[in-house]
């Protein structure tokens, strides 16, 4: 109690150094990472809720410059009521307190309609976000929520009608109450209050449109990444042994043979093979190797390791590059071999053909192995993780009680289903498949997490753009109005038509322009915060930002 993470982590390095001087063999790089019990609830998910909860401010932001837009514009046509009620004796005071009740009421009854539409909407949040979501079975609206949603909704209401309150409290009593013909023809100012809060919407939903362009182009990229492995008509599912019938290894072997003969025995399947783990999933089999064994002075690396049957590497379409691949003689008793992949083979063996050659992983006779092939790099793990340094051994020779199942199947998942249990209960009637989904369902699984927060980004970015809209034309259809004395004169003196759709235009052009200047840098320096949650783009992307303002001002100001 009371110490700090830093301190314990410190400790706990002391902790590893010492195990790794007493036992060099099988301690050595082993280390402890310390965190608390809240990071590992929440784990990774708190840099895509901080993301959300910032895109779900700008969104705010948006709304309440445009509500202030549109009270402002309301107080401007109330100007001349204003000033008779000043004539009357209101005092500034009084007239200020009027203005933000009704800003006050404005934003509690739009809080209290967000707030029901928010109640119904945490069923569509569940069931849209992804299963591994932090506490996603947690989520509902809880009292306190409420409470919070209610206080900001009051405060985004005073704030949004604060300045225009000040401005409507202050008539000019002479123009406010002269004829409406005089007070139509009243000069516009280009650079009021209103055309900045318009400029402000542009800037922060430029920003939020920015970071969708971005999430949306690294979940295409994520998809359209070369794995090196063929995916379609994949069946996966994953058998585990009762150790009570496959106690040994060699029970073990036993079935792994009589399982992969009856599942070549299908005819609805052109691809059997088995693996000791699963794929496309996250996680991974790590082997600690010492280089020094093979008398290199690199530093010690973990290894991603892998024990496949004969006819994985056909399976899954990875490209031998070298050597050959596994077969049924590669068994208990025969020489022990192993496969490596490209990566392995470039770093410990530069400028050689690695097959035929002894991989030391470490100091006793056992632990020697010829490499028999080299084959392409995968990405085996996650479709955004890189390929690692990977060594295969065959399943036959290195057995496990756990093990996934993968066929190849033309026909659909059911069918492949049934066929696949059919298999397993003619080797073991007793013996159940877990989790059998196709490939396609587990990289779509994988890629759940930033499909849905791109998905939530888009949201936000086009709420915040049609609210944006909204504000410019408020501002223009209310300068519009207020020029229509003006435009009259201008037409019956001959002016054309362009002229003067450009004389109305180049006011939004202008807050369009400048709000896309001041966002595209707002966007170069925030985006940097989603740097962690993009995949083979940059946050500073040139054509994604020139893109993203190019699209705002033309959309504005059509």
């Amino acid at each position: 109690p009371g110490v700090p993470v830093r301190s314990a982590q410190a400790e706990m390095d002391n902790i590893a150094a010492g195990l790794a001087r007493r036992y060099p063999e099988d301690s050595s790089g082993v280390s402890f990472l310390v965190m608390t019990v809240q990071s590992a609830i929440v784990g990774g998910g708190k840099a895509q809720l901080l993301s959300l909860l910032g895109a779900v401010g700008f969104l705010l932001l948006i709304a309440c410059a445009n509500v202030s837009n549109l009270v402002l514009s309301r107080g401007l046509q109330r100007q001349r009521e204003i000033a008779v009620r000043a004539a009357l004796g209101a005092g500034r005071g009084r007239i200020l307190r009027q203005l933000l009740v009704e800003s006050f009421v404005l934003a509690l009854a739009g809080g209290a309609a967000g707030l029901a539409i928010a109640t119904a909407g945490v069923g569509a949040f569940r069931a849209l976000a992804p299963a591994d979501f932090p506490r996603l079975d947690e989520l509902q609206v809880e009292p306190v929520t409420a409470l919070i949603a209610f206080a900001i909704s009051a405060l985004a209401g005073i704030l949004s009608g604060s300045a225009p309150a000040f401005s409507a409290a202050r008539p000019d009593l002479e123009v406010a109450l002269r004829e409406k013909s005089a007070a139509v023809s009243a000069p516009v100012r280009w650079f009021s209050l209103r055309s900045f809060l318009v400029v402000a919407e542009v800037t922060l939903a430029l920003v939020l449109l920015t970071g969708s362009a971005l999430m949306v182009q690294s979940m295409a990229r994520m998809l359209n990444v070369q794995t090196g492995l063929r995916t379609d008509h994949l069946l996966t599912a994953q058998l585990k042994l009762a150790k009570s019938r496959y106690g040994s290894a060699d029970a073990q072997r036993l079935f792994i043979e009589r399982l992969l003969q009856s599942l070549q025995a299908q005819p609805r399947f052109n691809g059997v093979a088995i693996s000791n783990n699963t794929l496309m999933n996250g996680s991974m089999a790590l082997l600690h190797f010492d280089p020094s064994q093979m008398g290199s002075r690199e530093k010690s690396v973990n290894l991603e390791a892998r024990s496949v049957s004969p006819g994985y590497f056909d399976t899954m379409g990875v490209a031998l590059r070298s050597g050959r691949l596994f077969t049924n003689r590669d068994v208990k008793g025969s020489p022990q071999v192993v496969i490596i992949n490209e990566s392995l083979a470039r770093r410990f063996f530069p400028g050689q053909d690695p097959a035929g050659k002894v991989l030391k992983l470490g100091p006793k006779a056992e632990d020697q192995f010829q490499v028999i092939g080299v084959t392409a790099d995968t990405r085996d793990i996650h479709l955004r993780s890189e390929p690692r340094m990977q060594v295969y051994f065959p399943l036959l020779q290195d057995p496990y009680d756990q093990m996934i199942v993968l066929v190849r199947s033309q026909f659909r998942p059911a069918e492949a289903t049934a066929d696949l249990q059919k298999a397993v209960w003619q080797v073991d009637k007793d013996l159940p498949l877990n989790k059998a989904q196709s490939m396609d369902d587990i990289i779509a699984e994988s890629v759940a997490e930033p499909r849905f927060r791109a998905w939530l980004l888009s949201a936000f970015a086009f709420s915040g753009l049609a609210l944006t809209l909204i504000g410019i034309y408020g501002v223009i259809s209310y300068t519009v109005g207020r020029r229509t004395h003006e435009l009259g004169i201008r037409f019956a003196l001959g002016a054309q038509p362009a002229n003067v759709l450009w004389l109305v235009l180049r006011h939004a052009v202008s807050m369009a322009l400048a709000g896309a200047v001041l966002g595209t840098i707002g966007s170069a320096l925030l985006m940097r915060l989603l740097a962690s949650q993009l995949f083979e783009i940059k946050p500073g992307d040139p054509l994604t930002l020139a893109g993203s303002a190019l699209a705002m001002v033309v959309v504005a100001v059509g």
